[in-house]
């Protein structure tokens, strides 16, 4: 028999997209799925697209109230009775053997707790605009680039193991201004083991009305201040201790606020990570690979370019 994956799917405002993202789900060549919609008090027509849809593996969950992407994402993880849990926004579209391939990669490797893959990002009319860099699929590469906030994926690829979830008592949080999945990875990765597959899994859709954009253009300054407080605090998680106004400095460095990088700094960020990488050979088992991470966001600063940009 094979295992039960839930997909949980929050939806807002969707009605011009929501149609294929279901179509995506419902069609997959890996049948044994539920799909759990949590709909958040949208005031178009998300609803009755929804209710177009009569495969009964759809399960529809209104909210009383709107709870946001971070609530609405919950209370589907809550509901899931599969083995597996693959999230899906709203208006992207799986890659129709995404589930067969994320489940047989999970069946095969126990020791995998959450599972990406490849993401190419389309426009609102489905064309294509590009491709995320190709995931990486080592899970201590994937550690130390969470230990900054990077982790190489879309999470709408991502597929958890629910006892995992279970075990660990993570959640999404409120009030992370558009980088919930970022702080959920963060702290998944301190306890967790996280891989990708080298596969296409997912389409991601650029639109003026998509969630991460909208936060990104309107709360560019207080999403700045929370990825500050996440970097801080993923550091110390893993034992690595810096002065506060180092910390300051390494956020100011690495801020996607920093437009006008100084080749004078390097010698300061260089210093840095010299200290981070001292203490995280006793205290991690992924120094070889932050060490690697750490060349390249020299190697990136130097250029004048955001770090990991490109993922």
């Amino acid at each position: 028999m094979q295992p039960l994956v839930s997909v949980i799917m929050p939806a807002y405002n969707a009605g011009k997209y929501i149609g294929e993202a279901i179509e995506s789900i419902i069609k997959q060549t890996y049948r044994q799925i539920e799909l759990i919609i949590v709909e958040d008090c949208s005031i178009d027509d998300t609803l009755e697209q929804i209710e177009k849809y009569k495969d009964e593996r759809i399960t529809v969950v209104p909210n009383c109230a709107n709870r946001g992407i971070s609530g609405s994402t919950n209370r589907g993880l809550a509901l899931a009775k599969g083995k597996y849990i693959a999230l899906l926004d709203d208006d992207d579209v799986a890659v129709l053997n995404r589930i067969e391939k994320q489940v047989a990669y999970l069946e095969q490797h126990e020791e995998i707790d959450i599972l990406g893959g490849w993401t190419e990002t389309i426009d609102g009319a489905g064309n294509h605009i590009g491709y995320y860099a190709q995931p990486r699929t080592n899970p201590r590469y994937i550690k130390a680039l969470l230990l900054f906030g990077w982790w190489g994926f879309g999470n709408g690829t991502t597929m958890i193991r629910k006892r995992f979830l279970e075990r660990s008592g993570l959640q999404y949080e409120d009030n992370c201004h558009g980088i919930q999945d970022l702080r959920f990875f963060m702290k998944a990765s301190k306890i967790g083991t996280i891989s990708a597959i080298p596969d296409l899994l997912l389409y991601k859709r650029e639109h003026d009305t998509n969630e991460s954009n909208y936060r990104h253009e309107n709360y560019g300054v207080q999403r700045d201040q929370t990825y500050r407080k996440f970097r801080i605090e993923s550091l110390k998680d893993s034992g690595i201790i810096l002065q506060e106004e180092e910390y300051d400095m390494l956020n100011d460095l690495l801020s996607d606020l920093n437009r006008t990088k100084k080749t004078s700094d390097m010698a300061i960020l260089y210093d840095l990570l010299k200290k981070i990488l001292m203490q995280a050979r006793q205290k991690t088992d992924f120094y070889q690979e932050l060490e690697h991470v750490c060349r390249r966001m020299l190697s990136d600063y130097l250029m004048n370019a955001n770090p990991f940009s490109d993922i």
